[in-house]
């Protein structure tokens, strides 16, 4: 009998992105710091005869099954390999198109499902050049690690994660197009922020602060609420960071520690009981839910 694991698909967060420039292909010159977090969704994937995904959970109901990245994943990977079909349920617990990378994460997701169900050993180049292929936040998502991403997001650097990992996410259910965002800027950074330049006065986190979101200013202003809810987070919280993931609209809040998280959770879920408030944990590494 099959194994029906269900297998996590974390949220990605950009704890700083840095826009440098628009490409002649339209795609974007990045510099990102990305890491994960033990709150996303769940996939399960047994054999069929036919292709079958059932998207269940709370954001199911605004997901195209037609247009859904799994189906994508499975039409695209079947152009390199005979994988066959499979009967796919999705319980996607995390907001649409809302900046952390859910989309992106369930691809890569079920791409090393389909790895691991197939014992398929796919060489490196050939598997980015897919991953690529899917969509320019897979890969990083594959390996689901604390890593700055640069390029289009295909040139990857693994880190070590930040010792500070608790984690406020926070949307107030508002769907925000990527697309629509990065159309709009047109002001690029001039200097990224340098990672290999941290010496003994400096921490990582401290480097992070004093970067930025470039993709934040515009997307408050096509999306008020989006100060709203850093504001939340800003008010007399302890947070240590707080700051928007990718164009929004979820935001985040890092934690010196649990005691300060819960604080923060249960005196925000107390006034703002329509949104999407979710407490968890840095990753830096992928794990499995039976």
């Amino acid at each position: 009998m099959e194994n029906n694991l269900r297998y996590f698909s974390p949220a990605k967060i950009n704890l700083f992105l840095e826009v440098l420039s628009k490409r002649k292909d339209n795609y974007h010159e990045l510099n990102s710091l990305i890491c994960f977090c033990d709150v996303g969704d769940l996939i399960e994937v047994k054999r069929d005869n036919v292709l079958k995904i059932e998207v269940l959970g709370p954001f199911s109901k605004n997901l195209s099954l037609n247009e859904n990245i799994i189906i994508k994943t499975h039409r695209i990977i079947s152009r390199y390999f005979d994988i066959g079909n499979f009967n796919i349920k999705l319980f996607k617990n995390l907001p649409i198109s809302s900046g952390i990378g859910g989309g992106s994460s369930n691809a890569a997701t079920f791409f090393k499902i389909i790895e691991k169900k197939l014992n398929l050993d796919i060489e490196a180049s050939i598997k980015n050049k897919i991953l690529l292929e899917i969509g320019a936040d897979v890969p990083v998502c594959y390996y689901q690690k604390f890593s700055i991403i640069s390029g289009i997001g295909d040139k990857i650097k693994f880190l070590p994660p930040i010792e500070k990992n608790f984690i406020l996410l926070i949307n107030p259910l508002v769907e925000v197009s990527t697309k629509d965002i990065f159309s709009e800027l047109n002001v690029f950074s001039e200097k990224k922020t340098n990672l290999d330049e941290i010496n003994k006065k400096d921490t990582l986190l401290k480097k992070i602060i004093e970067s930025r979101n470039d993709l934040e200013k515009i997307a408050k202003l096509k999306y008020p609420v989006i100060s709203d809810v850093l504001n939340t987070l800003s008010k007399d919280l302890n947070a240590l960071l707080v700051r928007m993931s990718g164009s929004g609209a979820t935001c985040f809040g890092i934690f010196n520690s649990q005691l300060d998280l819960d604080n923060a959770y249960n005196r925000i879920i107390e006034i703002r009981k329509n949104w999407w408030i979710k407490k968890g944990k840095i990753l830096n590494n992928t794990k499995y839910v039976s």
